[in-house]
């Protein structure tokens, strides 16, 4: 009985501490209290919150699953799992628990429209249809909620149509649901309907003018409709409310850099990186910046930190890279004077597509000339040619090796193939120049030489 009376002694103590601020504290206590009473499901749930508090989400997932298995008739434990592995992007494990859920009571609109959303989020867009109509069956009604969870994974499949049909029923069951607001002027900017999205976004945003991504999709479409100073006005209205948001930061940076505001952007950037250190992009733009301003050292510190965390993290860090992202990373390695690395991060997009991108492979070439690497060089533009027969910039690179490897016959069959097809290239006639150039003065050499053998 003592032990007993210890434990919720324990237990009192941490929700003391836990609303005080000292979470740390808290969890001790409540950490002590478990491990004299193991069966008391409160207690594992608010196990659970101080966990995700603290960023555990793996560890609050387990402490919300043991008090769902000690009373397997409530919900809230297992909404509460569910909701950590959402925010843990495990969507499968997030299904799984809202699936229990549903078998306790499957009357509730809003665990079925988290279901369909898990299932779209994991990339199960069968399983996301059938959740869908397994709620209209069990709902007996039609749910605003689930027919906004079902155009999400229609819009994630560009499937228009039926994303449209749903989200005018969500919006006709609740006209101020902002949810489907929101999705609906994401279609509209998505098929083109510019005018529509402008309007709704308009209407989203004197309704919540703090919500960040929402600012940031209309900001990106006044920019796209060439509106840049009120596309910074809108993010700088979320920036009075929510003054360290890094993304918003990063987008004006974005803007600042786009009209050739090096100085402004580069500084947005540096706030971004002391807001958030993970940001994706973050230090590639603040590097290019840095060029754009003449610091080359400064960027090349950078981008070589940028190509280490790359390296160095998992492998499908690299593998979720985009190719444009990669090309990007390579250009500016290049203009930053680390064209081995360079090399190395395109030929990682050349390889997905098999060496047969032309454009890209062209920018593999150059870094390998760059670095000093001319057989590497020459073989790349030798593909780029298989690929383009006239490609320009590969016939003058593989007349250049020729010419400084002192292959001058070569040299010249490189520049008499790129003239025919480009008659007046003045870079290939450059180098023809200098083919004759360096004949004449193997001629020149040949016979001094001849001429002093005589005269000794």
């Amino acid at each position: 009985m003592s032990d007993w009376l210890d434990a919720e002694a324990l237990a009192g103590r941490a929700m003391d501490l836990f609303e005080s601020g000292r979470l740390a504290d808290a969890e001790v206590s409540l950490r002590r209290a478990i491990d004299i009473d193991d069966r008391q499901p409160g207690w594992h749930h608010h196990l659970g919150i101080m966990q995700m508090i603290g960023d555990r989400v793996g560890d609050a997932v387990a402490s919300f699953d043991r008090a769902a298995e000690l009373d397997p008739g409530a919900t809230e434990h297992l909404e509460a799992a569910a909701g950590a592995c959402a925010s843990g992007e495990d969507f499968l494990g997030a299904a799984e628990r809202l699936q229990r859920l549903l078998e306790i009571d499957p009357s509730d609109e809003e665990p079925w429209a988290r279901l369909i959303s898990a299932h779209a989020a994991a990339g199960r867009h069968d399983d996301a249809e059938t959740s869908f109509y397994l709620a209209e069956l069990h709902l007996g009604d039609p749910s605003a909620r689930c027919l906004t969870a079902m155009a999400e994974s229609l819009s994630i499949r560009e499937m228009w149509p039926r994303a449209y049909w749903c989200l005018e029923e969500a919006i006709r069951l609740e006209p101020d649901r902002s949810e489907a607001l929101r999705l609906l002027a994401d279609a509209h900017v998505a098929t083109g309907r510019l005018d529509d999205a402008m309007a709704l976004f308009e209407r989203l945003i004197s309704e919540s003018p703090v919500d960040a991504s929402m600012a940031i999709a209309w900001s990106d479409l006044l920019s796209r409709v060439g509106r840049e100073a009120d596309s910074a006005g809108v993010l700088r209205r979320v920036l009075d409310a929510d003054p360290a948001n890094p993304e918003v930061h990063y987008r004006l940076g974005v803007a600042s850099a786009a009209r050739g505001h090096y100085q402004q952007a580069a500084l947005s950037f540096q706030l971004v990186r002391r807001l958030d250190r993970t940001h994706p992009r973050c230090d590639r733009d603040l590097a290019a910046c840095l060029l754009h301003l003449g610091q080359i050292g400064d960027a090349k510190r950078l981008l070589g930190m940028v190509v280490s965390r790359l390296q160095q993290g998992d492998a499908s860090d690299l593998e979720s890279e985009p190719d444009a992202a990669l090309v990007d990373l390579g250009q500016l390695l290049v203009r930053a004077d680390l064209p081995e690395k360079a090399a190395t991060i395109l030929e990682i997009a050349s390889n997905r597509h098999g060496g047969t991108a032309a454009p890209l492979m062209r920018d593999l070439a150059r870094a390998r000339y760059l670095a000093g690497d001319l057989e590497g060089g020459r073989a790349i533009s030798r593909r780029v040619l298989r690929v383009d027969p006239t490609c320009l910039a590969s016939l003058s690179n593989l007349a250049m090796a020729a010419l400084r490897r002192d292959r001058l016959a070569e040299a010249a069959g490189w520049v008499k193939r790129g003239l025919a097809a480009h008659p007046g290239d003045d870079v290939l006639r450059r180098i023809k120049t200098r083919i004759l150039l360096r004949r004449v003065m193997k001629t020149v050499r040949r016979i001094a030489g001849a001429d002093g053998a005589v005269h000794r």
